[in-house]
């Protein structure tokens, strides 16, 4: 055998047992299955909305990414926040994975250590195309991080029986523009009352404007674990309140008409002020019994004349309880998926609440929901098209006003309890002076946060 042929032989047994020594490629690691269970309090046409969305996500993403999804209703929201409770006082363990609840939930959540911090999941990029507002809200809690997605948010408008209105601002000399303002809406009430002796305007929230009615004036009465009294912002609101009882206008609500909606449906009541999700309940008619229903016009919300235009934000969120980093991280895979531009869009179309994020207004099916159409170019039914009509004014009103969010910290939910009973004792008129009722407020708020 001559040299070269030996040389070349050997060469070749080199690289062979070169390639022997190569180690193997490591192996792809397995994704561990993820399991997720949603407590909610959904029902209807919502809870149909989210099972719609979570089906395909365990059909899309969730199959790829070995992450199912099980969403559970629990009742009411008073059902919801009582088993929460329980839970959470059994322990972690016991909470489930995603936590649908509002923000004094995830606050009394968070100061027991038991929710997951989303930032630590998430670019800032991630969260530019949702709103401000929302994002700041859940992100309020101690420390700042981002606990809180939005989901089912609203905001207030002032509701409009606009036949009945056009039929009557001449003869009480009022315009629409009065309708801006609380001023405006006084004047324009007692104009009202004494041509027809009824009520004519209605607030759905006290605590609401209580709140606002404030902010609105540059001033925050309840920041977390304190009050801030200030006499001059709170006698705007009790005198514009008390004035609209004592002068006829203002709707006051009984065991027979538990909602404005109750008033505006039988004539007796022109306008309101309520979120807009309960846009579908609204059939307003100038006379019981009428052949079809006057025009509906969604608003604005009103503001104190010289004051600046804001308008509150509200409505659940959802929340990741910490257990860990496998299923914090699919819980923040499924709500970016329930709350992408698509998905958000539908939601909003289907319950009435607003879009989380900006640029679902870019979908087609939106775009020409918001004209009144359907996908098909067909007209909405009735009761969409009542969404449509409310949504295009929230969409309207988010250009030119400034989200407000009550802040949310342990028992924050009682302290806006406290707020509601007593501004409802000037529709009762229990409270016949200001000062009764400034002093007495700030005692039962300074309890609550204090305990003395």
């Amino acid at each position: 055998m001559s040299k070269k042929i030996l040389a070349a032989m050997l060469a070749m047994v080199m690289i062979l047992l070169a390639g022997c020594n190569t180690p193997a490629p490591a192996p792809t690691p397995e994704v561990k299955p993820v399991s997720l269970t949603i407590w909610h309090y959904f029902s209807g046409a919502q809870q149909e909305a989210l099972d719609a969305i979570v089906a395909d996500f365990n059909a899309t993403v969730g199959k790829d990414k070995k992450i199912t999804v099980t969403a559970e209703n629990q009742g009411a929201t008073a059902d919801l926040e009582k088993k929460i409770q329980t839970a959470s006082d059994a322990g972690l363990a016991q909470l489930p994975d995603i936590i649908h609840g509002y923000p004094d939930i995830t606050a009394t959540l968070h100061a027991k250590g038991f929710i997951a911090d989303m930032g630590s999941y998430l670019k800032a990029e991630d969260l530019a195309d949702y709103y401000e507002g929302f994002i700041k809200e859940g992100s309020q809690f101690t420390g700042g991080e981002f606990r809180l997605m939005p989901i089912a948010k609203s905001t207030e408008l002032l509701f409009l029986n606009k036949t009945l209105w056009n039929n009557v601002k001449e003869q009480i000399g009022a315009k629409d523009e009065d309708l801006a303002t609380w001023e405006g809406i006084a004047k324009a009430g007692k104009a009202y009352f004494e041509l027809t002796g009824k009520t004519f305007f209605g607030i759905d929230s006290l605590a609401n404007f209580f709140y606002l009615g404030g902010f609105q004036q540059g001033h925050e009465f309840v920041t977390p674990g304190k009050f801030t009294p200030n006499e001059e912002a709170e006698q705007r609101i009790y005198n514009f309140v008390s004035t609209g009882i004592n002068e006829g206008w203002l709707v006051v609500k009984d065991a027979n008409k538990k909602y404005n909606s109750d008033f505006m449906n039988d004539g007796t009541a022109v306008c309101y002020v309520g979120s807009n999700s309960g846009t579908t309940y609204l059939f307003p008619v100038t006379t019981v019994g009428q052949a079809e229903n006057d025009e509906l016009a969604c608003l604005s919300y009103p503001v104190f004349e010289g004051e600046k235009a804001a308008v509150i934000q509200q409505g659940a969120g959802m929340s990741i309880a910490k257990k860990g980093a496998d299923k914090e991280k699919a819980a923040v895979e499924f709500l970016l998926f329930l709350t992408n531009p698509n998905n958000t869009a539908k939601f909003s179309m289907a319950t009435g609440y607003i879009p989380v994020r900006k640029s679902a207004q870019e979908s087609e099916a939106f775009k020409a929901f918001l004209s009144g159409k359907n996908a098909d170019g067909t007209a909405l039914d009735v009761k969409k098209a009542k969404i449509s009509l409310a949504i295009n004014a929230v969409l309207k009103q988010f250009d030119t006003y400034e989200l407000y969010y009550t802040p949310a910290f342990p028992n924050s939910n009682v302290v806006r309890r406290n707020v509601d009973d007593e501004m409802s004792k000037i529709l009762s008129k229990s409270y016949t002076d200001f000062n009764t009722f400034f002093t007495n407020l700030t005692a039962e708020v300074t309890k609550t946060l204090t305990g003395r």
